[in-house]
């Protein structure tokens, strides 16, 4: 017996058992081998409960189902859908079943960034759609080096998508030559919700006839006077419209009641006016985002908002911050990133109490240095509906955009008077993120959370974001020592998820 598990004498009492003296030796023999292999069995099964042993045969018999063969064409459809065409034709090596599957697929994604392999990428494109089987088309994306010379195949590609009702198109053309211009038949495809193209020529000669568009992503196009007017005329349920790094863009007046949601990126001056005005009276949320270089923002008539993103660097961003924020005062939920914070000139800050925001929940993305922390003190002070503050630090950006600026060195914040009356009657939760294991908090933050522990009478929970391997135990113990105004606030110190 050897832990547990029996253990046959492979000389002596294996010959034995091979060449019994007589009947009865070797019937007893017999009896005792299946005895102890039973025994073996129960203590195999008693050790290994998840691993029951099972007849040699049965165990085989297991191994040798083609488990793939017996799905459902829907699931291995649903599998498939989640990988490019030529890995979906690669699958068919796997099972006699797969092997035709893949003609049915709903979802055809298509990319290629190399310009020398532009024209086999689209011979092998045409080939996949004049195999297509299937009469529904979910989504069909391409994204590939164009050329004009393609335009007829990308034609007979868009039309077949639209003869099979496709529901998500997504067209990317990277730029060897022009733009590809639309034909016709897009602007009338009843099936189509979601559209995304870039590098596109709207050429809108006609009404507009989306009725199911619920979503448009359209970057880099040039966007004549007019455009999106008919674009909204002709889409009664649009609800996302994203405007990236378009030109020729003058103000914007979106007066669908559809559209919720409005994302502007990147969308530069050139060809266009140095202020773009927006007016859009029923989104309730609106995203200004990337470089923009001279160009600047002003917002009319956007009294539905309720939440707001301002995350984008401009030259011109210095003369229009303020009013942009003060044109923002109502809404619920508001995000600023580090170049929004920075422009706002301390000459203005001070001087802005009114009208008081009705922020409740205010995400920072910010350096936290010098320069930044003056700034969002004032903020807050003017935010007294303010129930959930999160800062992020962050390095990306320049840090030093104004030092030059009227800002002191750290340690302004306690030479700020106290402004009597205003408190932070309703902020509950704060949480800072963005410290890696190099630095701790340093005096910039530790000076904004002893403002908000002084001043945050209902604060309820301080949680503190750090990097796996932080060494966090002084700054914890220099916080737990500082004053509360809330005797229910509780400090935690949590450890960032890294996948």
């Amino acid at each position: 017996m050897v832990n547990g598990i029996h253990v046959v004498d492979c000389v002596g009492e294996e010959n034995r058992n091979r060449f019994p003296d007589n009947k009865e030796e070797s019937d007893s023999n017999v009896n005792q081998g299946v005895d102890e292999e039973k025994e073996e069995e129960r203590i195999m099964e008693k050790c290994i409960p998840w691993f029951p042993l099972q007849p040699q045969k049965k165990r085989l018999k297991r191994v040798m189902v083609d488990r793939l063969s017996d799905l459902n064409d829907s699931v291995i459809l649903h599998i498939l859908s989640f990988l490019n065409v030529q890995e979906a034709v690669c699958t068919s090596v796997l099972s006699t079943r797969w092997k035709s599957l893949w003609t049915s697929l709903s979802t055809l994604m298509f990319h290629n960034r190399c310009s020398s392999k532009s024209k086999p990428f689209v011979e092998r494109v045409t080939r996949t759609l004049e195999n297509y089987r299937a009469g529904y088309m979910k989504k069909f994306a391409v994204d590939f080096m164009y050329n004009r010379c393609y335009d007829s195949q990308v034609d007979n590609w868009i039309l077949l998508a639209i003869q099979h009702k496709v529901e998500d198109l997504d067209l990317r053309f990277h730029l060897c030559s022009t733009p590809y211009k639309l034909p016709h038949h897009v602007y009338h495809a009843p099936s189509i919700t979601n559209l995304s193209l870039l590098n596109c020529i709207l050429g809108l000669n006609g009404a507009v006839a989306w009725r199911s568009l619920k979503s448009l992503s359209i970057t880099k196009v040039d966007l004549a006077e007019g455009t999106i007017e008919m674009i909204l005329s002709g889409s009664p349920v649009l609800e996302f419209l994203k405007i990236n790094a378009c030109r020729r863009m003058k103000n914007l007046t979106i007066n669908s009641t559809s559209v919720k949601t409005l994302v502007i990126q990147n969308c530069d001056a050139e060809f266009s006016d140095l202020l773009l005005e927006i007016s859009a009276q029923y989104i309730q949320s609106l995203h200004i985002l990337g470089t923009t270089h001279s160009r600047g923002f002003q917002l009319i008539n956007v009294s539905s908002l309720v939440t707001a993103k301002i995350n984008y660097y401009s030259d011109a961003l210095c003369h229009c911050a303020k009013q942009l924020l003060e044109s923002l005062h109502h809404v619920k939920e508001i995000n600023l990133g580090p170049y929004c914070i920075q422009m706002l000139s301390m000459g203005e800050i001070i001087c802005w109490p009114t009208p008081p925001t009705r922020w409740k929940s205010l995400v920072l993305t910010a350096h936290l240095d010098e320069v930044d922390t003056p700034r969002i003190f004032r903020l807050l002070l003017n935010s007294p509906s303010i129930e959930t503050l999160i800062v992020n630090r962050t390095r990306d950006g320049c840090s030093d955009l104004l030092l030059n600026s009227d800002v002191p060195a750290v340690g302004i914040l306690f030479g700020f008077p106290k402004v009597s009356g205003i408190t932070l009657l309703r902020l509950k939760t704060v949480k800072f993120t963005g410290y890696p294991g190099d630095i701790g908090l340093g005096a910039s933050t530790l000076e904004l959370i002893l403002f908000l522990l002084e001043n945050a009478s209902t604060l309820e929970k301080l949680i503190i974001v750090v990097s796996p391997g932080t060494d966090y135990r002084r700054d914890e113990e220099t916080l737990l020592n500082l004053p509360r105004a809330s005797p229910h606030a509780e400090i935690i110190f949590r450890r960032q998820i890294v996948y």
